[in-house]
């Protein structure tokens, strides 16, 4: 949805509803894109890769009026060092007040659901209109001799870095820490004065 500044009329975005969980994810960010006035989000994510995590980033540093923050995620323990500081750092706004990561383990929980795929789901011709609408910049074939997952990273817009502490952060929690460095840690807290 899209607010046009000068007067009431909102502006209606369809997109497709799916199963898949990494493209409903995908949705739920293009929905969040146009939400910049936004200052609540709870979020619970199923984390697949790390350019689901980079997606995220974006998505928060599109978000500059910010004060709530809570994410929930599902994922494998090797992602959980790189999605803390990409999601601290990617909240840009000033007026961050509570900011609470929750990590799931990946327990293998949905490996005892029927997996789906997208190619189950749509012919391949819906299919190619319906990922280049979730995330446009990104190939959808990889290059020869390289993964798809690495070509999508490529493609990716950086996420920008808020360089600002924030001021106005009272509350800060996330479940692990142990396995962030030493300086990644430093770093968080050196943006939270208050905390």
């Amino acid at each position: 949805m899209d607010k046009n500044r000068g007067d009431n009329n909102m502006q209606l975005i369809y997109l497709d509803s799916c199963l898949v969980v990494q493209l409903r994810m995908r949705q739920d960010f293009a929905i969040l894109h146009y939400t910049p006035h936004l200052t609540s989000l709870f979020l619970e994510l199923f984390i697949q890769s790390p350019v689901d995590i980079h997606l995220l980033g974006l998505t928060l540093a599109g978000l500059p009026r910010l004060r709530l923050l809570r994410l929930k995620a599902m994922m494998y323990e090797q992602e959980w060092p790189i999605l803390v500081p990409v999601a601290f750092f990617a909240c840009s706004s000033p007026e961050l007040e509570e900011f609470e990561v929750r990590f799931v383990f990946d327990d293998g929980k949905f490996e005892e659901f029927q997996e789906w795929t997208e190619e189950d789901l749509y012919a391949e011709a819906d299919l190619v209109e319906i990922r280049a609408r979730l995330l446009p910049n990104v190939a959808i074939e990889p290059e020869q001799g390289q993964e798809q997952e690495q070509q999508e990273q490529l493609l990716l817009p950086p996420i920008p870095r808020r360089q600002e502490p924030l001021l106005k952060l009272t509350s800060f929690y996330v479940s692990s820490m142990d396995s962030l460095s030493e300086s990644e840690v430093d770093a968080i807290f050196d943006h939270c004065p208050n905390c």
